[in-house]
């Protein structure tokens, strides 16, 4: 019994020691923050699909982006292909981002295209997923 107690103080000790140094160490937050606001679009979109904080966003309302690759136009975030949009193609940013399935989505308007596709693409809105295919001009 003799052994046995000054192990158990040394224990509750230690314990007592590992509470307060963790309660000492400042906690990273690893949630990300709550989405400003739902996203609304002219046929309803998705409930799941949220607004992004700005200064999350890698574009802001209004920057024209080129596209890198051929990319899809949907008709809402995640929704229906609108049309296909080719390389080079320029984009201007109207509203987002929106958040929906884990990508970020904007509301682009197409202001730039060959002349042969200028009369089916020019004015064209849709949703496009940001990502490494867009570049801000």
């Amino acid at each position: 019994m003799k052994l046995f107690l000054p192990w158990l103080i040394a224990f509750v000790e230690m314990l007592v020691i590992i509470y307060l140094v963790s309660s000492i160490i400042p906690k990273v937050n690893e949630t990300y923050p709550e989405p400003v606001t739902q996203a609304v679009s002219e046929t309803e979109s998705s409930p799941s699909a949220k607004m992004v904080p700005k200064e999350a966003a890698k574009f802001v309302i209004g920057d024209q982006v080129t596209l890198l690759i051929n990319t899809k136009l949907r008709d809402k975030p995640g929704g229906e292909l609108i049309q296909t949009l080719g390389l080079s193609e320029v984009l201007e940013l109207t509203e987002g981002p929106v958040v929906k399935d884990d990508s970020w989505w904007w509301k682009a308007k197409v202001v730039s295209t060959s002349e042969s596709r200028m009369e089916q693409f020019g004015g064209l809105t849709g949703y496009i997923a940001e990502g490494s295919w867009l570049k801000k001009k």
